[in-house]
């Protein structure tokens, strides 16, 4: 099993949104499995993000926001980060690990547009990216 890890500053909303959305899209026989986490704690997933992955019928009930500090003793095959300022303080792993860096748009509580379009995004972009960078 491969696994990702999809890294933000605060993982309210962008990186436990990529986690969900590819952990349900990616196809499980690719064997790769999405870990999303802030830099920054977090106790509260975005309202919006919520919603958006209860559409996607994604079971919301038992998500919570991590943070670096809980899965940075992991292997992971990949880090992707997903805004500036995980891009510039990405931490260095026990092992090298390569790191590759795509910006999602921050999302305010009120922007639920944003989130559908950063769903978009992960689905049409993301994806591919990420089977291509582990093949």
């Amino acid at each position: 099993m491969k696994k990702v890890l999809l890294l933000s500053a605060g993982n309210p909303c962008r990186a436990i949104i990529a986690e969900t959305i590819l952990n349900k899209y990616i196809d499980k026989k690719l064997g790769i499995d999405f870990v999303g986490a802030g830099l920054e704690e977090n106790t509260q997933i975005n309202k919006n993000a919520m919603k958006l992955l209860a559409d996607e019928g994604i079971d919301i009930e038992k998500l919570k926001p991590k943070i670096l500090s809980e899965v940075e003793n992991e292997d992971f095959d990949l880090v992707l980060t997903i805004c500036a300022h995980s891009k510039e303080i990405c931490p260095q792993f026990p092992r090298a690990v390569p790191t590759i860096h795509m910006e999602f748009p921050t999302i305010i509580d009120e922007d639920e547009t944003t989130c559908k379009e950063l769903a978009m995004r992960i689905k049409t972009k993301v994806k591919p990216l990420i089977i291509r960078e582990l093949s």
